[in-house]
C-alpha cells in the first residue's frame, strides 16, 4: 500500500470519526431547525360536504368549530364533520329564522333567532337557557330586533338592539340582558354593527352616515371614547387578539392599528363575501361567500399562539414578593392561550400550580400558570375560578448551606432561572416560607429564602437548620445551557487537533520510510 492510500484511508477514518462525534453532541448542542411561521396569503377552501352556500348568510369560528346561520337552521363545521341543527318551531330550544350563531366558553352555542330571543345551548344543541328579557332596574321589557351581536372570552354577548336603540349585554350565568350606558346620542338602526375585544373591555360600534359609516370606539371601563372615524362599503368588523380593528366589505379587509386605530393596511379578498370572522387563537380570517375560505396574511393579524409567554421563568433576576403557589379546587382545562377553548391538557383536581402573571390582558378570567403533569412542567392558562391560594404555617428561621454553590433561583422549580450562587458552605440564609410544598417535576421541594436582591427559592435538600445537622451531600455545581455548549465545542476544536496532529506525524513517518527505502 501506497504512502497516499495509507493517507486516504486514514483520511476516511478521520471523516467519519468526527461525523459519529458531532452527531453524538447534538442533544447537548440543542440545534434547532427553523421553520416559518405558518403565515401565509394563499387563500384556502374549507373541504366540506356542504356544496351550495348561497343560503347561508354569516359565519363565525371559534378554535376549532365553524357555525353558519341559514333561514331554517344553524350548522356547525368541526374537524371535517358537518351537523345541522334544524328544530323549527316557537318553543324553548327550537329555533325559528336564526340570525346570529356563536360559541362561547365551556363549548356552549349561542344562538340568536328572528323571535327576539338569546338560546344557550350545549355541544350537541340540547337547549339550557333562555334571555329574551332586559332588566332596566325598575322594569323588565322584551328584548327587540338585534341587527348585531358579539362576545368575549368571559362569557359576555354584547348586542344591538334597533327597536329599542339599546346596546345590551348578557352575562351568560345571570338571567336577564342588562343595558350599556354609552355617550353616543347616535340612532341604533338595523344597519348598526358592534364588536368586541377577547377581554371586554374595548367596544367599537359602527353608525350609518352619509357617504359610509362613523365607527366609534369606547372604553368600556369608564364609558370613554378613544377615538371616531370613517369608513366606506361597510358590512362587519372584528377585533383580533391584541385589539387592533378590522373592517370589512364584499371585496376587502381594513386594518386599524391598536395604539391609535389609524389605518395600517388593506387586504383585498379572493371573491365577493357576505360574513368575515376571525380565529382569534391563530389569526386566521374565514370568509363566507359562494364558499367558505381562509387566509392567514403575514403580518396582519396578529397570532396568539406565537406570542411570547408573559413571563419567562428562565430569567435570572430575582422578584420582589413570594411566588404564588394555588391549587385547583376541581378538575379543569389548561389551555395552550389566553383566547382558546380548546385545552392542550386537564388538571386533575388537587393539583399544584405556580401563579407566573395572575392578570392576563386579554383574558381577564384567566391566569399564566406552571404546573407539573405526569412529571412534566408545562405553562399555560387556567381559569381564576378554579384557583384557591395554598396558605403556610412556617414561621421564618435561619437556615444554613450543608454544600458549596448552591443555587438560588427566581421561582419553585428546577426549570427556573439562578438568580444567585451561595459559593460556600455554612452560609446562613433567612427562610421566610416552605414554597407550600410545591413540587417540581423531579419530585423537589423549595424553601424561599430572603436576599438582599430579593426572594429566591433553594432546594429542601441544600438547607438544614441551624444545629440541626452537618452532613454534606454530593457537592452541586449548577450548569447553564451556555456552560455546556462552550465545553462542548472546546471538546470539538480539541478532538480536531489531535486529529490534524495524529495525520501529520502518519505522514512524516511514511516520508521517512521511504527516504530510508530509497
Amino acid at each position: 500500500m501506497s504512502g497516499f492510500d495509507i493517507i486516504g484511508s486514514m483520511k476516511k477514518r478521520c471523516i467519519i470519526f468526527l461525523f459519529i462525534f458531532l452527531i453524538s453532541l447534538c442533544p447537548i448542542l440543542n440545534f434547532s431547525t427553523f421553520v416559518k411561521a405558518d403565515d401565509t396569503d394563499e387563500f384556502l377552501e374549507v373541504e366540506t360536504s356542504i356544496e351550495n352556500f348561497d343560503e347561508y348568510n354569516s359565519i363565525s369560528i371559534y378554535s376549532n368549530q365553524i357555525l353558519l346561520t341559514a333561514e331554517n337552521k344553524v350548522t356547525s363545521i368541526a374537524n371535517g364533520q358537518v351537523t345541522d341543527f334544524n328544530n323549527i318551531g316557537g318553543e324553548n330550544g327550537q329555533i325559528y329564522q336564526p340570525k346570529f350563531a356563536k360559541k362561547i366558553k365551556d363549548n356552549s352555542i349561542l344562538i340568536y333567532d328572528g323571535l327576539n330571543r338569546v338560546q344557550i345551548y350545549n355541544e350537541q344543541f340540547q337547549f339550557l337557557k333562555l334571555f329574551d328579557k332586559i332588566n332596566a332596574g325598575s322594569k323588565f321589557y322584551n328584548l327587540g330586533t338585534v341587527s348585531s351581536l358579539a362576545t368575549d372570552y368571559l362569557g359576555n354577548v354584547y348586542m344591538t338592539d334597533a327597536t329599542n336603540n339599546k346596546i345590551l349585554k348578557i352575562d351568560v350565568d345571570s338571567t336577564y340582558i342588562e343595558e350599556i350606558a354609552l355617550s353616543t346620542t347616535e340612532q341604533i338602526s338595523n344597519n348598526t354593527k358592534l364588536a368586541i375585544n377577547a377581554n371586554g373591555t374595548k367596544l367599537a360600534l359602527s353608525i350609518e352616515a352619509t357617504d359610509g359609516n362613523e365607527i366609534y370606539v369606547y372604553n368600556l371601563a369608564d364609558n370613554l371614547e378613544l377615538t371616531k372615524f370613517s369608513t366606506t362599503e361597510f358590512l362587519g368588523m372584528m377585533f383580533d387578539c391584541t385589539d387592533n380593528l378590522f373592517t370589512y366589505d364584499a371585496s376587502k379587509i381594513n386594518k386599524y392599528l391598536n395604539t391609535d386605530f389609524s389605518l395600517s393596511s388593506t387586504k383585498t379578498l379572493a371573491q365577493n363575501v357576505k360574513s368575515v370572522d376571525i380565529n382569534l387563537e391563530d389569526g386566521t380570517f374565514f370568509c363566507l361567500g359562494n364558499k367558505i375560505y381562509s387566509f392567514k396574511a403575514e403580518n396582519f393579524a396578529s397570532n396568539a399562539n406565537n406570542q411570547v409567554a408573559p413571563i419567562n421563568i428562565k430569567s435570572t433576576t430575582l422578584n420582589q414578593s413570594k411566588a404564588k403557589i394555588c391549587v385547583n379546587n376541581a378538575s379543569c382545562k389548561l389551555f395552550k392561550t389566553p383566547v382558546s377553548f380548546s385545552s392542550s391538557n386537564i388538571l386533575p383536581e388537587n393539583s399544584k400550580v405556580i401563579v407566573l402573571k395572575e392578570d392576563i390582558e386579554q383574558n381577564l378570567n384567566m391566569s399564566f400558570v406552571l404546573t407539573n403533569i405526569d412529571g412534566v412542567e408545562v405553562e399555560g392558562y387556567v381559569e381564576k375560578q378554579y384557583l384557591t391560594p395554598c396558605t403556610s404555617e412556617f414561621k421564618r428561621a435561619t437556615y444554613k448551606t450543608i454544600c458549596q454553590n448552591v443555587p438560588v433561583l427566581t421561582y419553585p422549580t428546577k426549570n427556573a432561572g439562578i438568580g444567585k450562587t451561595i459559593d460556600a458552605e455554612s452560609t446562613e440564609l433567612t427562610v421566610i416560607g416552605n414554597a407550600t410544598t410545591y413540587s417540581d417535576f423531579a419530585g423537589n421541594q423549595y424553601y424561599e429564602v430572603e436576599t438582599e436582591n430579593g426572594i429566591g427559592y433553594v432546594s429542601q435538600k441544600y438547607l438544614a437548620k441551624t444545629g440541626e445537622f452537618e452532613s454534606k451531600p454530593t457537592e452541586f455545581t449548577p450548569t447553564s445551557d451556555f456552560t455546556t455548549k462552550f465545553i462542548a465545542y472546546n471538546l470539538i476544536i480539541v478532538c480536531l487537533l489531535v486529529v490534524t496532529i495524529f495525520v501529520t506525524l502518519l505522514i512524516i513517518k511514511k516520508t521517512k520510510n521511504n527516504k530510508n527505502e530509497e
